[in-house]
């Protein structure tokens, strides 16, 4: 029922194996922002200019405009949207781009964002509209199994409260008659407590920045995603005017991903707590992403940095389902949590309260993260 600022909130497919069973699971999560009543309101559907290194071909049905040589905006005739020329975007094929002729740059207009703490409100005060109950400070201590290795039948856990370090009281509490325990969503799901599922160590920060409004200028502002994944910046722009900025290698969950972070050196994983730090580390990325949208990113301030481990199961593709057909302990984890969270709340849903057995799901079982079996093929549906 909570979300942190520590993520991007990209909703795509892009860079995610096409032709596989993940890129289409993607697929059908976008389209599933447009057909739940619940978040439906909150996407906003930009669409993503992303540069690369190598050409990359899609299906049909993951529509992709290029590489382009142009301003891509003017060059769609068959889409009135794109049609409209704005600065922000065009300078990322800028000149101070000396590498442009060794890139490709796509468009891919279906592709959007999200805020996702609005977005995770909305569910929350649904599900409470509903009958259910959240419970927030909590940490699980223990899953109760009667006989040892049989169903989980309560779970034990313990709250804290107080203001302060010196003021907080813990408190033990317990939980029985389970019927099933869904570990879904952070870095949290690899304790040892709830079955340790095996994840990746894989940190990331965004700085926040917000356009400066110490004069009566209009400030430009960015109509779509930038994402150039050669520079390793990318930057967009909410409908509030917020800026987010990332940088580093672009984790989008699958095979290249989980490689990715085997090969990358470890950095810190938690949140940044040094104050000259942080700033440090936002002016950095602020500055990386400045040639991508130099009108706007030259005009901001910096208000936050955040830095976060993403969960990511250790193959780098979801855990989706029971290691065991019987057992009553259900995992539900995966780097591309934003863009999948309509569609996954719809199936996993199905799978525990009708009993039904998910085809689309068999590729992200988490019974191979045990068993060392291959992950799913990342290039054949």
């Amino acid at each position: 029922g909570e979300t942190t600022m520590g993520s991007w909130a990209w909703i795509n497919s892009n860079e995610k194996g096409a032709p596989s069973p993940y890129h289409t699971l993607n697929c059908l999560g976008m389209l599933a922002w447009h057909r739940c009543s619940v978040v439906q309101p909150f996407g906003e559907w930009t669409g993503s200019l992303v540069r690369r290194r190598t050409p990359i071909h899609y299906g049909g049905h993951y529509r992709a405009k290029g590489p382009l040589l142009h301003d891509p905006i003017n060059n769609n005739d068959d889409d009135d949207d794109d049609n409209d020329n704005d600065d922000d975007d065009t300078s990322f094929f800028s000149s101070q781009h000396s590498d442009n002729h060794d890139s490709n740059v796509y468009y891919y207009p279906d592709e959007g964002c999200v805020d996702p703490g609005a977005a995770v409100r909305a569910m929350r005060s649904k599900a409470i509209e509903q009958g259910a109950t959240f419970i927030g400070n909590a940490h699980v201590t223990n899953l109760i199994r009667q006989p040892e290795n049989g169903p989980i039948t309560g779970v034990t856990y313990t709250s804290s409260s107080g203001d302060n370090e010196d003021d907080t009281t813990i408190t033990n509490h317990t939980i029985d008659s389970i019927d099933v325990v869904v570990v879904a969503g952070g870095v949290g799901s690899g304790d040892p407590v709830l079955g340790e599922l095996p994840l990746l160590h894989s940190p990331g920060a965004i700085a926040y920045a917000k356009p400066n409004h110490d004069d009566n200028s209009s400030h430009p502002r960015l109509k779509r995603i930038l994402v150039d994944t050669i520079r390793e910046s990318h930057v967009l722009q909410r409908a509030d005017g917020t800026v987010l900025v990332g940088g580093g290698f672009l984790v989008v969950g699958g095979a290249a991903s989980a490689q990715a972070r085997h090969d990358l050196p470890n950095t810190p994983s938690s949140a940044t707590t040094n104050t000259t730090d942080e700033r440090i580390m936002g002016d950095a990325l602020l500055h990386a992403a400045t040639p991508l949208a130099a009108p706007l990113l030259n005009r901001v301030s910096l208000t936050a940095t955040v830095s976060r481990n993403r969960p990511m199961p250790a193959d780098g593709f979801p855990a989706i389902g029971r290691l065991v057909d019987d057992d009553n302990l259900y995992y539900a984890v995966t780097h591309s949590g934003v863009t999948l969270s309509p569609l996954l709340g719809k199936l996993v849903a199905m799978e525990l309260t009708d009993n039904v057995h998910c085809h689309l799901l068999e590729s992200f079982r988490p019974s191979r993260l045990f068993q060392n079996a291959s992950p799913p093929d990342d290039t054949e549906i």
